[in-house]
Order: structure tokens, then C-alpha cells, then sequence
């Protein structure tokens, strides 16, 4: 038989005259809720389509500050213009339609309008989630060549720029600009209806731990986690959302755009800038316009208890509002009292505070508290968590009205919803019982379907899909502690930055400034970095040093920086962005000033493996930072600091790679359709290292036979078997993947003729590797030989390069490359710390003047090679293009001159810096000089200079 929902129940998504269209509870007065079984539903946007109401829609806070509304019916109409359009445009069915556009309302009718085409939507960050447009256009154009879309959706004065994204990324998609206008009148055609397994929507990750990533969502996957949401939360006609998310995010996108949409209950919508402006309008949706649901990260309830006073709530009432959804971050009991103590005056109840845990890999949400009960809290014992081990209960609270003073509190993420299962795992995937830590690992029908491009690993394994972070489950619920990637392993056990994030806030007391912890490894030592924006008191930055020092157990270096208001890096969703945070700060950024610094503790035995930060098997390896030289010079290298050539080893031991296992075939379809200048400049970089990595795999065997120490010759074999593993690995990428000729990288070739590295600097380290064989290994050689080898080519000349083109693959969606040049990066910055560490031990063994004499000498020719004068650089003709392409090289040759700073006072001879400076400009300018005598015109970073009216100084600022 046939059941029929109610009359006063709004159509959804799905087609509610199905028979497995089944009623929920009732719940009180409230009406019958319904929802679609996940299998074998199709997805039906016709109905809603069809029978969008006139009475219900969509308010968007308008920068009058008034609410413009928007009905679901002239939303519906649009949408059914939309597909038309999208149909004229000659766009296939099933194919790929980016949306770049910050209107909520034209928002919501582009994305439905796709769904009616047939198409797959994409949404994309409008420009107004960023600072500047240079940097909105640039991950624009990474995610288009993603996506690779037949068109883009765009508005306003948007579609300017969005079709430089386009030209950038060299894409073919059509640019459509909603704002050229869309047929009307035509005579609607019926949506398609794809089946289960077809692809719904391409939502992209945040961000937080590394490059976005595209997540393929079936129809399947969608309609069961709406349908789950609803039912979780018991939603129905008389509820109205309220948020101010963006709408291209997931938690934005599917939570508050398509599970009202498909209630078909009001929705409000403010931008997360007007959100930071005034909160309170925020808080108005509930206490004066009679909201009843929203969702918003953690730090946005802080956010407003900290900002809205308690007069601009005079006569509100929150007595309807009955859900306030907490996700995408690891909730802070304390922060959350506070805006508990805030509502609570005007009706509000704790009961409506709701912990949910999600990820855009699940759809959205995996579990969540029921709607009207209470969030469970919990304070974990001060005992280090370790995988396998059972977590210790030391207390218990309710969410909002519990003050959770002290550290070690959790808040409960709820039960997994209707078809989904959470369970936790250890390393080797091997569930574990209840109450025990591990990594959590998910299934069910809200299960993506994979990643665009998808990697030969993507963390899904028979049980389920590995999620990367770390919690345990207790009486049915979840608990997330963090992801694994943002943990530092401190004697075998894991501490997560949110860990030290949270003992700062329960310590500190009082307001506190905006802030996110970081980790980081450097040739020194693992690093935890407290970054904060905003005033800084001295007395908040040495309790913030103390609590990351006793966090860590004293293993890692600890800093505390600052910068001016809105320098934390963000994703769209408000999460941190801690790898990039971490990226800045090895780089070096200006923006960000040290306030405190505090070494690690001495320490017998490995403590460098015990400290290195720590993630997931399944996952990209992350690297060791390449960047970072160590800066105590007062420190003997045997005791606190540097590791010894010994430590390095046993790092050698667990940090193995196969190339065979990087599937480097798979970039082949990306690299052929690249622009012939991205195309050009990777070739170039690529042969630049494969040159390099042949030079010294040749050379090596040299140092290994006469190390002064048997540990050292050990590790030196360790390092020519790296080595030799990167040739293969970049001779087999360009090969199988660019399709390079072996004869093009000979000497003579057209590669390998234009390398800078080959003609100038090769040259040099065969002279002074084979100095040290004719010698018989006298000391002084050996030394000016691993200047050259260690500091000069593996730091000035490979780590930025491999930063480079690292960013270069990721731009452009080459994940193999990506995923080599991570093994490869990790590999180089252990052989840096040993370079760095026997070069020190020299100068203090009597060798300062020869390597000295050596540093200051190869300064000109690793300069030259940065600059490589005997090879034309063809910079875009775009004045603006070209400016940007400038930037890139001098910025490569700044970090370069940053490294050499900080090798100089690591290795003791910190009294150099003024005449290694002299040297560095002297050959600047001589090897740009070089530059305009070979070629018919200057450098493009000369060029760039003067479009921009710089004087020869400050050419490479």
C-alpha cells in the first residue's frame, strides 16, 4: 500500500508517495515527522520544485541591516530558469558545475537548479571568504582544476574574476553569469532522476590539515543524512533555522541550506562577516524573530558570549529555540558555561545545547546528542593517552551548566545517528571496546563514494573509513579528542594541540586573546607553537609558554608569537588552519612576532622519535618541515637539540618509502592537459631536482668512506640509499607521468642543458667530493665537502625548490607528485640536521676558518643558480601575471637567504651574517646582470621592479 504524509507536511526532497516512506513518533503537538529509507531512494528535486511555498522561504540580513526575503516559490522558479540555462549551455548530464556565488538566495536557487539539470553542483568560496582577491582567485583556480567543470556559476561582480580563476587554472568550463539573465517562460521539463549510486555533489574539505579535497556524495549518501538530521532532530513545520555559516561548506551547505530547504521550513541566513561584526543579530533570530534551530562551531557561542553584553538582550526571549547544534571542532565545556550564563536569563535551557561530531566525508553529521536531552560532559584523569588504553573517567558534568574549571574536559558528540556506525580502532584497524582510545572509523549509507582526484588510498578499508581523528566511545556515545595529524606523540602517548589549546584557556583564566596551537618538527626538535592575535599581556604569554611545555612534557621546543588581529589562518568554516599556521611560521612570516621561547628539557635516549608530530597511517605523510635550521648555537650537538647521527638513524628506520608504491601513472591525464607555461615551469623544476638528486647520489660514497665516526658513515649510507631512491623516484614521474624522454635530461638535452644546477654547482661538488678521495679523507676537505653537500645544496638549493613545486603540485591537482615530494622533503630535512650538526661539530673541533672560508666562497655560485643567467626565463606577457610570477622567484630566493641566516648561527658562525649578506646582494646583482648581457631583456624579477617602481635593492623584498 501507498502511504501519503499529512497535508500540513511539506514535501521533501524524496518522493514521500514511495512505500518505504515511513512516520516517526509523534512527539507531543508536535506534527508526524517522515523521512526516506536511504535504500533504493532516488532523489526527487521535481517535488519540491513543484510544490514550493509562497508562505515560506529564505531572509537574508541585507547590508541595510534589514531581513530581505525571499520565498521558496520564486527560489523554485529560478532554480527550474537555472536548469534551463545550464541545459542550453550545452553542459552534459551528470557533469560538473562549479558555483561560485555569495548570495544566499542566489545561492539556493543556482545549487537546486543544478540539481534539476541532472548536474553535479560544486560549491566553491565566494570572494568575500577571503582577504584579498589575489588569494581567492588562486585557490579558485586549485579547486577548478579539481573539479574540472563543464561550466561555472557565477553573479555580480564576481564573474570578472571568476573567469580569470578559470583561464589560471586552464579550464574550459563556461563562465555563466546569473546576472546576464535566464530563460524564462519556457515550459519546465522533469528533473532527472538519477539513480542512487550517481553522484550528487562535489563538496570540497576545509582545509584544516591539508589541501582541500573534492568528496564525491551520492544521492544515497545525501538523502540518508538529511533524512537522518531530520529525524535526529525532530524537525518539522514549525521550525525555523537560523545561522551564519557559509553555504559552500558542508556543515553551511547541507545542515543549513538543503534540510530546510527540504522541510521546507524559514530560513535566516547571515554572512560569517556580519556574524563577526554583531553577533547579536545572530541572537535576535532566536529571542525576537522565533528561530528554533541552528548550528555553528564552538568558537562562535565564545565569540558571542564574549562580545554581546547582557543589555542588548533586553526583551528577547529564547524560549523557543530548542536546538543549538555545536560541530566541527572540538567543543570547550568552559567557553560554552559562559555563553550558557549569558542566555540562560532570557529563556534560554541547556537542554537545546547539542553535540554533534561530522565530516564532509560522512555527508555531515555521524552522531549527535537527541534534540532536547542534555550533552554529557566528562574529565578525563591526567594520564597519558595511548592507543589501545582505556581512558579514565575522573568526572562528570552537563554541557552550559556545569562550569568545567580545570583541564582534561570532553563534551559528548552523542550516539551515531539512524545508518550510520561509529566504531574505534587501533593502528592496525583492530576494533576496540568501549572506553578505549583510538582512531574512530565510520560506515554506513551516508558514506562517500571516494575523492576527485581520487588517491590510490583514501581511508576506506573493509570496516569502514578511517577517519584521522582520535576519541573513544562511552555508553553509546562519541567523544573526539582531535585529529591524529594535529597530535605530537610525547613518550608514546598522544597530546592533540586542542589538548593545549584547552589547559591555556582552564589556566590562564580570564579574557583571552584569539589564538590556535601548532605542531611542527624541525631538525632541532618537535616544536609546539602557541600563535595568538590581537594584545598579548606578558603575563598571558608566559602562562601560555608553560602550560605548552607541561602539555608536552618538556620534549619540544615551545614559542609563543602574536600578529595583529585577523592573522590566524581560517578555514570557511571558522576551523584553524594549522598546517598552514605552521608553514607560516617556518617560513618565517613577518607577521608574526616571538614573545616567548622556551628549549626542550634535556633528555636521554631517542626523545626526538618520541616527539615527532604524529598521523595516521592511512594518510599523506606528513613531512618534517624543510625550512627550519636549528638557531641555539650555545648547545652541544650531543646534548639537547640537534639529534645524533645515531637518532637520525633509528628516524632512517621507521620513516621508509617505496616509490613503487606512488602510483605516479595517475598524474598522467592532469599533466597533459596543463597550460604549456605550468606545464613548462614543473618540467623545469622537476629536472632541476632529478639533476641535483643524480649529482649527489654519484658523489656521496665519497663522504660515507671517510666519516670522521663510524655513526656518521652509517647514517651517510643511509642517506645515498634516499638518494638514490629520489632519482628513481623523479626519473620514473617524468617518464610515466610527463612523458620526458630519458636523452632529455642529458647534458646536452633540452632539459638538462638549461639546468642551472647541472652547469653550475654539479661542477663544484664533484671538485670537492673528489678532494676528500684524493686526500685520503683529511678532515678540512671532508668539512668544505659537506658545506657544499648539506648546506649549500640540500638547504639553500633543494628545500625551497621542493617547496615550490610542492605548492606547484598541489595548485595543480597532481597528487602523486605531491604525495612523493612529501616522502622526498622528509628525507632531505633529516640529511639537513645531520649536514648542520657535523658541520657545527667542525667549527668546534677547529675547522671555523676552513668552513667559513667555504660557506662565504659558495654563496656566488648557489646565488647563480638560483638566478640560472644561462637560462631564459619566459615570464607571462599579463602585467599583473607577470608581477605575480616575480614575486614567486624572488620569494624562493628570500627564503633562501633566510635559510642561510639561520644555518650561519646553528652552525656557530652567527658573527658572518653582515659579510654572508654583502655576498649574497653582491652576486644578485652580478648574476642579474649575467642575466641581461645573455638575453634580449632583463630578468622578469628586474621586470617586475620597475612596473612596480623599485630600485635595484629591493628586488628581491
Amino acid at each position: 500500500m501507498s502511504l501519503v504524509p499529512p497535508k500540513n507536511l511539506s514535501i521533501d526532497l524524496w518522493d514521500m508517495d514511495a512505500p518505504d516512506a515511513l512516520p516517526l513518533e509523534s512527539d507531543g503537538d508536535r506534527s508526524t515527522s517522515w523521512i526516506q529509507r536511504p535504500t533504493g531512494a532516488c532523489a526527487v528535486i521535481g517535488e519540491w520544485l513543484a510544490r514550493a511555498r509562497p508562505d515560506r522561504g529564505i531572509r537574508v540580513l541585507g547590508r541595510s541591516g534589514e531581513w530581505d526575503f525571499r520565498s521558496w516559490s520564486e527560489i523554485a522558479a529560478e532554480a527550474w530558469d537555472t536548469a534551463e540555462l545550464l541545459r542550453l549551455s550545452g553542459a552534459r548530464t551528470g557533469g560538473t558545475v562549479s558555483l561560485v556565488i555569495d548570495a544566499p538566495d542566489v545561492f539556493a536557487a543556482a545549487f537546486a537548479g543544478t540539481l534539476a539539470a541532472g548536474m553535479v553542483p560544486a560549491p566553491h568560496p565566494p570572494r568575500s571568504s577571503f582577504p584579498d582577491a589575489a588569494a581567492h582567485r588562486a585557490r579558485l583556480a586549485g579547486l577548478l582544476r579539481v573539479a574540472r567543470p563543464a561550466a561555472v556559476l557565477t553573479h555580480g561582480r564576481s564573474a570578472g574574476p571568476v573567469r580569470e580563476a578559470v583561464r589560471e587554472a586552464g579550464s574550459t568550463a563556461r563562465v555563466l553569469s546569473l546576472d546576464d539573465g535566464r530563460p524564462t517562460g519556457t515550459e519546465p521539463r522533469s528533473p532527472a532522476r538519477p539513480a542512487p549510486e550517481a553522484t550528487a555533489l562535489l563538496q570540497f574539505t576545509s582545509g584544516s590539515s591539508a589541501a582541500p579535497k573534492g568528496v564525491r556524495i551520492t544521492w544515497e549518501n545525501l538523502t540518508a543524512n538529511v533524512a537522518a538530521i531530520r529525524s535526529w532532530l525532530r524537525w518539522d513545520e514549525q521550525d525555523a533555522f537560523a545561522h551564519w555559516l557559509p553555504l559552500h561548506h558542508d556543515m553551511g551547505l547541507i545542515g543549513g541550506l538543503l534540510t530546510p530547504l527540504a522541510a521546507g521550513t524559514d530560513l535566516r541566513v547571515m554572512t560569517p562577516r556580519q556574524f563577526i561584526r554583531a553577533p547579536e543579530r545572530w541572537l535576535e533570530c532566536f529571542g525576537r524573530h522565533g528561530a528554533t534551530l541552528t548550528t555553528a562551531p564552538p568558537f562562535g557561542y565564545a565569540y558571542a558570549a564574549r562580545r554581546v553584553r547582557p543589555e542588548a538582550l533586553d526583551g528577547m526571549d529564547f524560549s523557543r529555540w530548542r536546538v543549538a547544534i555545536l560541530g566541527a571542532e572540538r567543543i570547550d565545556p568552559a567557553a560554552v558555561a559562559r555563553f550558557h550564563r549569558l542566555v540562560a536569563p532570557y529563556g534560554f535551557t541547556a537542554r537545546a545545547l547539542t553535540g554533534a561530531y561530522g565530516l564532509a566525508e560522512s555527508t555531515l553529521v555521524v552522531s549527535g546528542v537527541p534534540a532536547g536531552g542534555k550533552t554529557r560532559t566528562v574529565r578525563l584523569a591526567d594520564t597519558p593517552l595511548t592507543f589501545g588504553a582505556p581512558v579514565t573517567v575522573a568526572g562528570e558534568g552537563v554541557l552550559g551548566e556545569d562550569a568545567a574549571t580545570g583541564t582534561g574536559w570532553l563534551a559528548g558528540c552523542g550516539p551515531p545517528l539512524p545508518g550510520t556506525r561509529v566504531t574505534v580502532v587501533d593502528e592496525h584497524g583492530t576494533p576496540l571496546p568501549p572506553g578505549t582510545f583510538g582512531e574512530i572509523r565510520i560506515s554506513g549509507t551516508s558514506l562517500f563514494a571516494g575523492y576527485v582526484p581520487q588517491p590510490p588510498r583514501d581511508g576506506r578499508e573493509p570496516g569502514g573509513f578511517r577517519t584521522g581523528d582520535s576519541g573513544f566511545l562511552l555508553d553509546g556515545e562519541v567523544y573526539v579528542l582531535g585529529r591524529l595529524g594535529h597530535a605530537m606523540k610525547v613518550r608514546g602517548a598522544r597530546v592533540h594541540a586542542e589538548d593545549v589549546e584547552a589547559r591555556i584557556l582552564a589556566t590562564a583564566g580570564g579574557p583571552a586573546p584569539r589564538f590556535a596551537v601548532t605542531f611542527g618538527t624541525t631538525p632541532e626538535s618537535a616544536v609546539a607553537a602557541v600563535c595568538a592575535e590581537g594584545e598579548v599581556t606578558p603575563e598571558w604569554a608566559d602562562t601560555a609558554a608553560r602550560c605548552a611545555h607541561e602539555a608536552t612534557a618538556g620534549t619540544a621546543r615551545v614559542l609563543v608569537v602574536r600578529a595583529e588581529p585577523g592573522a590566524l589562518p581560517r578555514t570557511t568554516s571558522g576551523k584553524p588552519r594549522r598546517r598552514r599556521l605552521w608553514e607560516e611560521l617556518a617560513d618565517g612570516a613577518g607577521v608574526w612576532r616571538p614573545l616567548r621561547e622556551e628549549p626542550p628539557r634535556a633528555s636521554s635516549g631517542s626523545a626526538d622519535a618520541s616527539s615527532a608530530p604524529d598521523g595516521p597511517a592511512r594518510a599523506e605523510p606528513e613531512a618534517a618541515d624543510e625550512d627550519e635550521v636549528p638557531g641555539d648555537p650555545a648547545r652541544p650537538a650531543g646534548e639537547v637539540g640537534l639529534p645524533s647521527a645515531r637518532q637520525l638513524y633509528d628516524r632512517w628506520e621507521v620513516q621508509q618509502w617505496s616509490v613503487a608504491r606512488v602510483e605516479v601513472a595517475r598524474d598522467a591525464p592532469v599533466f597533459a592537459a596543463l597550460r604549456p607555461y605550468t606545464r613548462g615551469e614543473l618540467l623545469g623544476a622537476l629536472a632541476e631536482l632529478e639533476i641535483g638528486e643524480s649529482c649527489v647520489t654519484r658523489t656521496l660514497s665519497a663522504l660515507a668512506d671517510h666519516a670522521p665516526t663510524e655513526a656518521d658513515r652509517i647514517y651517510l649510507c643511509t642517506q645515498l640509499a634516499d638518494e638514490a631512491r629520489h632519482v628513481q623516484f623523479f626519473q620514473r614521474y617524468l617518464q610515466d607521468a610527463a612523458a620526458v624522454a630519458p636523452e632529455a635530461l642529458e647534458p646536452d638535452g633540452e632539459l638538462g642543458g638549461a639546468s642551472g644546477y647541472g652547469r653550475i654547482y654539479a661542477p663544484v661538488l664533484r671538485a670537492a667530493t673528489g678532494a676528500v678521495r684524493e686526500s685520503g679523507g683529511e678532515a678540512a676537505a671532508w668539512y668544505r665537502a659537506v658545506v657544499h653537500y648539506h648546506l649549500m645544496t640540500e638547504g639553500l638549493l633543494a628545500a625551497p625548490g621542493l617547496r615550490t613545486l610542492r605548492e606547484l603540485a598541489g595548485a595543480c591537482g597532481l597528487t602523486a607528485l605531491g604525495e612523493g615530494l612529501t616522502h622526498v622533503a622528509r628525507d632531505e630535512a633529516r640529511h639537513l640536521t645531520f649536514g648542520v650538526s657535523a658541520v657545527r661539530a667542525g667549527v668546534r673541533g677547529g675547522h671555523a676558518d676552513t668552513v667559513a672560508e667555504t660557506y662565504l666562497h659558495a654563496i656566488g655560485d648557489t646565488v647563480r643558480v638560483l638566478v640560472n643567467p644561462g637560462r631564459r626565463a619566459t615570464g607571462p606577457k599579463l602585467t599583473a601575471a607577470l608581477v605575480r610570477h616575480a614575486a614567486q622567484l624572488s620569494g624562493r630566493w628570500e627564503a633562501s637567504r633566510r635559510r642561510m641566516t639561520r644555518q650561519l648561527a646553528a652552525i656557530g658562525l652567527g658573527h658572518l651574517e653582515p659579510r654572508a649578506e654583502r655576498a649574497w646582494r653582491s652576486a644578485l646583482e652580478a648574476a642579474l646582470d649575467a642575466y641581461a648581457e645573455n638575453w634580449p631583456e632583463p630578468h622578469p624579477v628586474v621586470r617586475a621592479g620597475a612596473l612596480r617602481g623599485l630600485r635595484p635593492h629591493q628586488r628581491t623584498s
